[in-house]
C-alpha cells in the first residue's frame, strides 16, 4: 500500500517518541524508524517524513509529555548560546537549528551561523578566548556548503553536562538567504520559526 501524509505523520511521531523519551539523536531515530518499517535508504527515501514534519512532531510530543522540563532545557541551551555568540559578536553571528526552533533535546548541538568571508578571522577570535575547536564535517543543509564548520564543546552548568557547538562559517553573501524561515506551528512562537536570529533578538526572548 502506498504511503500518504498520514503514514508520514505516523513515522514522524515514532521518531519524535525516540527523540523525546529516549534522548535519541535525530539521525539514529530516523534510522531506527526506517528499519522498523523495512524502508531502504535510497529507494524509499521519499517515504520518510521531512525534517520540518519531524521537528513539529518533536515539539508537539514535548508539549504533551514534558513541557516544563523541555522549557528548562531550551532555556539553558539558549542562554549558553548567548555566551558563545558574545564571543563572536564582532561578526554577523546568528543562532539557528533545533535550539532556536524549539525541537532540541538534551543531546542537541547548539548551531550558529557566521556570515564572514575570512574564516581565519573567526578562528582567531575563538582562539583568543581559549576555545579549543576543530574543523568538522558540515551537516546537510539547504544553504550552500559553509567555508568551514568549527566544532567544540562547552559545559552547560544548568544541565550538568557538556554540549556540542557547531559554528558554520558562510560567505557573507549567503546572509541574504534564509531557507529555514517558516510559519510557526502551534507549538512555536513566531521568533522560533524565523530560521535564524541574532544575539540581541535572542536576549529579548530569554
Amino acid at each position: 500500500m502506498p504511503f500518504d501524509t498520514t503514514h508520514s505523520s505516523i513515522l514522524a511521531q515514532e521518531m519524535a517518541s525516540l527523540i523525546v523519551h529516549d534522548n535519541c539523536p535525530w539521525s539514529i531515530a530516523r534510522e531506527k524508524v526506517r528499519q522498523n518499517h523495512g524502508l531502504t535508504r535510497r529507494g524509499d527515501a521519499s517515504l520518510m517524513p521531512s525534517g520540518e514534519i519531524v521537528e513539529s512532531a518533536v515539539r508537539e510530543t514535548f508539549s504533551i509529555f514534558m513541557p516544563q522540563e523541555h522549557a528548562r532545557v531550551l532555556d539553558a541551551l539558549r542562554r549558553n548560546a548567548c555566551d558563545v555568540m558574545t564571543l563572536l559578536n564582532d561578526f554577523p553571528v546568528f543562532l539557528s537549528g533545533a535550539v532556536l526552533n524549539g525541537a532540541a533535546n538534551r543531546e542537541s548541538s547548539i548551531v550558529m551561523d557566521v556570515f564572514h568571508d575570512d574564516v581565519k578571522a573567526v578562528e582567531i577570535a575563538l582562539m583568543d578566548v581559549g576555545v579549543d575547536f576543530e574543523a568538522i564535517d558540515p551537516l546537510p543543509s539547504r544553504l550552500p556548503e559553509p567555508l568551514e564548520c568549527l566544532g567544540f564543546v562547552i559545559p552547560v552548568r544548568e544541565l550538568q553536562q557538556f554540549v556540542g557547538v557547531r559554528v558554520n562559517v558562510y560567505e557573507s553573501h549567503v546572509l541574504s538567504r534564509n531557507p529555514y524561515k517558516r510559519e510557526p506551528d502551534p507549538w512555536q512562537n513566531a521568533w522560533e520559526s524565523a530560521g535564524r536570529i541574532d544575539l540581541n533578538e535572542l536576549k529579548r526572548h530569554l
